[in-house]
């Protein structure tokens, strides 16, 4: 979600909303910004190819608390609904 803001002069400026990769919507895009989790949460995600700065697009989430499937990197992975909502993301 875009928030605007005015400025000196009138301009528009857009500043974009840190949010919970569960938080996306099917076939949206986004960027990871953070990794809320431990060192072994955070290799774990590594792993799997799930890192800062990384762009990714939401395949499904299941609206009754299941995994959460993305695609990153030409790589479809099935992330379990608790670690996708320590992934912090900007849409794009």
């Amino acid at each position: 979600m875009l928030f605007m803001h005015l400025t000196t002069k009138y301009h528009i400026a857009y500043t974009k909303m840190k949010i919970m990769l569960t938080d996306l919507k099917r076939k949206e895009k986004a960027k990871i910004i953070e990794l809320n989790g431990g060192r072994r949460f955070q290799m774990n995600m590594g792993t799997m190819g799930v890192r800062t700065g990384k762009v990714l697009e939401m395949v499904t989430g299941q609206p009754g608390g299941g995994p959460v499937v993305i695609k990153i990197d030409n790589l479809t992975i099935t992330i379990g609904r608790c670690m996708a909502m320590k992934v912090m993301v900007e849409r794009i």
